[in-house]
């Protein structure tokens, strides 16, 4: 796990948890802390188990926090989402995964963890279940969490669509233990990500396409309401001319679409209600024609863009060679905000970094409105993006491939222009290694 402040300066952070000695660390601006997290802090069965851990930064200083999970072969990385969310009077949330088909035992998951003693939360499932007792697909159960309690849902069957529904903040993972992007595809790989709030998801994302991928990638829409349109416009980053211009109907709640878009293409994803979009990153199958294998990474809205962030690379492992991992960002401007004197990486500008080797992509919605798109490889570590303006809107997806390894996680947990619904003091979050 490593944390890191979420502005220029250093930060005094508090880690606990049932299984884990509290500790206190003062973190300087430029430095991240890693967290080594022992497999006796994985959760793996579904009774609720006091396995949470909780980051707190001290004097309203905000903090990032990613988790990675290391496997032989895989990894997986969740930018933690703060706690402290909007004071709703119930919570919502729909978990997004993928299937499994070629390894047997290998199952989806959803993980629950618990910020707050006597949080009442309602769950239906797409499926049957079978823990403690006899839990029927489609018909609501309840549980009790506590703070710090753990509660996963796991089954051999995609869980998308599983609902959740607390009278608390309640921190949740949904993902697959080796997912197969697309599916049916060899080379798995350990995909999940934190699951926001239904309160903040949005109707308007914009997507790159993903460096050295030449099979593509996929982006997995799921509705919250229903019936909901969307509609997917994508454009060829060469030319920039449209080449997608789709519609597709979600006729429930929890229901989603898959989109498969190949490779050198960005697209702006739009719906008439709330959709949660996710960008996954394809497998290897029996290809060694590109670096890499799936990763998962929910994408922010338009109203989660943001003027400043900071964020890492993903430590090189034992396993990976330094000079076989490429890392890479995904910078998304609103075109207005646009200029290439007015954006840093690292206090350098970005007509600096982009001259003679970057190009920049523009692609719009329907509406009209326009983004800017810019890819760059990065070196290992941290980093921040910056726009001289406070009120530009911008978001970066931090990733990366080396052989069969990947990583991948969209940065926007500051404030955004939907200012209430974040505030980086805290986090409830877990070792989501079991997923």
């Amino acid at each position: 796990m490593l944390i890191f402040p979420s502005a220029n300066d250093s930060v005094e952070v508090t880690i606990s948890g049932t299984l884990l000695p509290a500790r206190t660390v003062q973190i300087p601006p430029d430095e991240s802390y890693t967290v080594i997290l022992d497999n006796g802090i994985s959760v793996t069965h579904h009774s609720q188990r006091h396995k949470g851990l909780f980051v707190h930064a001290a004097g309203g200083k905000r903090v990032k926090v990613v988790a990675v999970n290391e496997e032989s072969g895989s990894i997986g990385v969740v930018s933690s989402i703060p706690t402290a969310f909007p004071r709703d009077a119930t919570y919502q949330f729909y978990a997004l995964g993928v299937d499994s088909t070629l390894i047997a035992g290998v199952q989806s998951a959803v993980l629950l963890v618990g910020a707050y003693d006597n949080t009442t939360v309602n769950i239906t499932t797409p499926y049957t279940l079978i823990h403690d007792r006899l839990l029927p697909a489609g018909q609501p159960f309840s549980i009790t969490l506590h703070q710090g309690e753990t509660y996963l849902i796991q089954h051999s069957q995609d869980l998308t669509g599983t609902y959740i529904e607390s009278d608390k903040w309640l921190t949740v993972y949904s993902g697959h233990e080796c997912g197969e992007v697309p599916k049916g595809r060899v080379k798995c790989d350990h995909l999940v990500d934190q699951v926001p709030p239904l309160s903040v998801w949005g109707q308007m994302y914009v997507v790159g396409a993903l460096e050295t991928q030449a099979l593509g990638h996929q982006l997995k829409v799921l509705a919250g309401v229903g019936p909901t349109k969307v509609w997917i416009r994508c454009f060829n980053v060469t030319s920039g001319a449209l080449v997608k211009d789709s519609t597709y109907n979600i006729s429930s709640a929890g229901e989603s679409v898959v989109i498969h878009v190949p490779e050198k293409q960005d697209c702006t994803i739009a719906a008439n209600d709330k959709v949660l979009v996710a960008q996954l990153a394809q497998g290897q199958g029996t290809s060694s024609s590109f670096l890499g294998d799936p990763f998962l990474a929910f994408v922010p809205n338009t109203n989660m863009y943001v003027h400043r962030t900071r964020f890492t690379t993903i430590p090189t492992l034992n396993r990976i060679r330094a000079n076989e991992m490429k890392n890479y960002i995904n910078l998304i401007v609103q075109q207005k905000w646009f200029n290439v004197e007015d954006i840093t990486l690292d206090g350098e500008k970005l007509s600096e970094l982009m001259a003679g080797n970057t190009t920049l992509r523009l692609v719009n919605f329907a509406s009209g409105e326009s983004y800017a798109v810019i890819t760059l490889e990065v070196t290992p570590g941290l980093h921040l993006v910056e726009h001289f303006s406070p009120n530009a809107l911008m978001a970066v997806l931090s990733y990366g491939f080396a052989g069969h390894w990947s990583y991948g996680y969209w940065t926007n947990t500051e404030e955004g222009k939907q200012k209430r619904f974040y505030w980086n003091k805290m986090c409830y979050c877990a070792n989501v290694r079991a997923i």
